[in-house]
């Protein structure tokens, strides 16, 4: 059977198609969320997140780490709006969160928001722990000082007898600077013209109204360096080795290095002088295939050598390839 259609019908049919084609599709252009968020430790912590497009948007949170520059995987998504719902915040919840929002059209940069949870100042530990400052006399010391607080910390640095210290002629203490942009602050004190009375102790106190934290830091007269840690092999071939160590600034800062080495059944070493105290690794050449080498290393600076790695670390080459 075959339904009749009247021109009226026809008509109307056609204009919805017309106007079908003729709606606006944009994507997004922008995102809107707020920059910076304050909450306290275990609240309730709800981020909104929305962007305006034809289709509607998808909206995402994500977490993004900075020491590995990628972000986590997606914490929320919706169409047109998103949310980051935190049940009940915590000081590692301190991040920043990036909202992104896109369709068939259009994607533009992501809006980054900064969680800060509120937290007592509290002592950051570096990576390379135990470093140690030191100055020549006559030179500057510089003994640094760095802190995880929100909000941020007033600092005051004090000598081992309880003085308090003032920049001046003698001292330079640097205001706490953002490290970060979210709770790492950085201070240090520069002691001037140093004399060996200046050697010793110096205390800096970090209070944020929320808690306070006291760090020693010691002022020392320059030293040899101590020995590399972790000193290692990386890779073997036929005719080379690559070795890799972690600089120790436990006492004078190095400034390089002695690596040494010798094939098992010889006496003599041979020496590879090897630049800058951040040095962290090297490969060596020319070696014989099918040969056992012992290596070991030490650190040097304008004060002396440090002792050898002991014990040293050994290596056999492989054996050459044949052709066929």
């Amino acid at each position: 059977m075959i339904k009749s259609v009247s021109v009226r019908d026809f008509s109307m049919n056609a204009s919805a198609v017309v106007q079908w084609l003729s709606a606006e599709v944009d994507g997004p252009e922008s995102i809107e969320a707020a920059e910076v968020v304050h909450v306290r430790e275990a609240d309730l912590v709800n981020i909104s997140c929305s962007a305006k497009g034809n289709p509607d948007p998808k909206i995402t949170w994500s977490r993004f780490y900075p020491s590995y520059n990628r972000t986590s995987g997606i914490l929320s998504e919706g169409s047109g709006i998103a949310r980051l719902v935190l049940k009940s915040a915590r000081k590692t919840d301190t991040a920043l969160y990036l909202c992104e929002a896109s369709n068939e059209v259009n994607a533009p940069p992501p809006m980054a928001t900064k969680l800060i949870v509120l937290q007592p100042a509290t002592e950051f530990q570096e990576v390379m722990s135990g470093i140690s400052s030191w100055a020549a006399v006559g030179s500057s010391g510089h003994l640094p000082c760095q802190v995880r607080a929100a909000p941020k910390p007033t600092i005051m640095w004090t000598t081992s007898d309880g003085m308090q210290l003032q920049s001046g002629e003698k001292y330079t203490l640097q205001e706490p600077k953002l490290v970060d942009q979210l709770v790492l602050w950085s201070s240090a004190l520069e002691v001037h013209h140093v004399g060996r009375e200046d050697y010793g102790p110096y205390t800096c106190t970090a209070d944020n109204g929320i808690g306070r934290v006291t760090i020693t830091r010691t002022l020392n007269p320059p030293s040899r360096p101590h020995p590399p840690t972790h000193f290692s092999i990386i890779n073997v071939t036929s005719t080379s080795v690559t070795l890799s160590w972690t600089p120790n600034f436990g006492g004078g800062r190095p400034q390089g290095y002695t690596l040494r080495y010798r094939a098992v059944e010889k006496t003599q070493y041979q020496v590879v002088d090897i630049s800058g105290g951040e040095t962290a690794g090297t490969t060596l050449t020319n070696l014989q295939p099918n040969t056992a080498y012992i290596f070991t290393i030490q650190a040097k600076n304008d004060q002396g050598l440090s002792a050898y790695v002991s014990p040293p670390i050994t290596a056999t080459m492989h054996g050459e390839s044949l052709m066929t």
